[in-house]
């Protein structure tokens, strides 16, 4: 879900917030279908690891992903391994900031929509139904 800044920011907004790449993200619980362990061995080839989409792919990993999302995306089930799912929080809309100019159009093509300081750290507001491929995957 995207919230219009025109509506004065009055709608709150759920969040499922993990961890993935180094970097603290936020998704609306309604695309949230449910959240499980993360186990190499038993988890299917169909499920994506955020951290790969994001991450410098010369980087190496200092930790495996501990968590699965799966997830309401464009009418299907999409799963995705996250490293941390971490808490659920409430916010209300004005607390989300727009993107700046300069990294909206490379945010927006990886679905990222806004972001939240909380805590002293940002988090970025992710919509799956937005991340190009993920839901084209094979179920």
């Amino acid at each position: 879900m995207r919230i219009s800044w025109e509506d004065g920011g009055q709608t709150t907004l759920r969040l499922v917030l993990f961890s993935a790449a180094g970097a603290c993200f936020g998704v609306d619980t309604r695309q949230v279908a449910a959240i499980g362990d993360y186990t190499p061995d038993a988890t299917p080839h169909e499920v994506v690891i955020l951290a790969e989409r994001f991450a410098n792919h010369t980087a190496s990993r200092s930790y495996p992903p501990t968590a699965i999302l799966e997830l309401r995306c464009n009418s299907r089930i999409c799963r995705v391994a996250v490293d941390r799912v971490e808490e659920f929080i409430e916010i209300s809309g004005d607390a989300i900031l727009p993107l700046p100019d300069l990294v909206r159009p490379y945010a927006v093509k990886s679905g990222i929509w806004g972001v939240i300081v909380r805590d002293g750290r940002m988090l970025l507001l992710l919509d799956f139904a937005e991340l190009p491929g993920l839901c084209d995957l094979p179920r």
